[in-house]
C-alpha cells in the first residue's frame, strides 16, 4: 500500500492517509503526484473463468489470472483524511517505464502473444486497454493503430499509452 505522511514539521509527523491494495490483486511500482493526484502505477491481474483455457492438472473449466496487467490509479488526495480513487487506465502487458511531463503521464507496456489463442482460436491477437473515464470493459486496440516494423521475428507488442492529468474528460491516447 501506499502511506501519505504529514512530516512537516518534523517533531510533529504524522500519518495524514493511508491507501491499501490488499485485496485489489495490485503490486504498487511507481508514484507520481500532481497537485491533489497522486497517481500509483503497478503489476496487476484479474481473475477470470474459462471454459477453454487448458490448465496443467486441473480440470476443463478453470479458474484463471489473466497476466501481465499494467495498472495506473489515480487519486485525489486533496482531503488526506478523505482518499478517493478516481480513475484507473490499465494496459495489457507488462510495465517497462513510465515518465511525467508536464501534465502527461507516459506508460510504456510490453504484451506478448498468447501463441495458443492465435492458433486454437485466432482471437486474443489484439491488445486491450481499460480507461474506467470510457467503461469498466476492457477495449481492444484495433488493428488500424497497430504499426510493425517488417521482418522482426518478436511475436509482442510495445503499448504507449499518454494519460492527460490536467484534464479529468481527457481519455487515455
Amino acid at each position: 500500500g501506499v502511506v501519505i505522511v504529514k512530516a512537516y514539521p518534523a517533531d510533529k509527523m504524522k500519518i495524514a492517509g493511508v491507501i491499501s491494495f490488499q485485496e485489489e490483486n495490485f503490486d504498487p511500482q511507481e508514484i507520481y503526484l500532481h497537485g491533489d493526484k497522486l497517481i500509483v502505477i503497478g503489476a496487476s491481474t484479474s481473475r477470470e473463468v474459462s471454459d477453454d483455457k487448458p490448465a496443467l492438472f486441473a480440470k476443463r473449466k478453470s479458474d484463471f489470472m489473466r497476466p501481465g496487467l499494467v495498472r495506473t490509479v489515480i487519486f485525489d488526495i486533496s482531503d488526506k483524511a478523505n482518499i478517493k480513487k478516481v480513475r484507473e487506465v490499465e494496459l495489457d502487458g507488462s510495465l517497462i517505464s513510465s515518465r511525467k511531463t508536464g501534465s502527461f503521464l507516459y506508460i510504456v507496456a510490453n504484451k506478448g502473444v498468447d501463441s495458443y489463442l492465435v492458433r486454437e482460436k485466432a482471437e486474443g491477437i489484439l491488445p486491450t486497454y481499460r480507461d474506467t473515464l470510457l467503461k469498466d470493459e476492457f477495449i481492444d486496440i484495433d488493428y488500424d493503430k497497430i504499426y510493425y516494423f517488417p521482418d522482426m521475428a518478436e511475436c509482442s507488442y510495445l503499448l504507449i499509452a499518454a494519460i492527460n492529468l490536467g484534464s479529468s474528460e481527457a481519455p487515455v491516447n
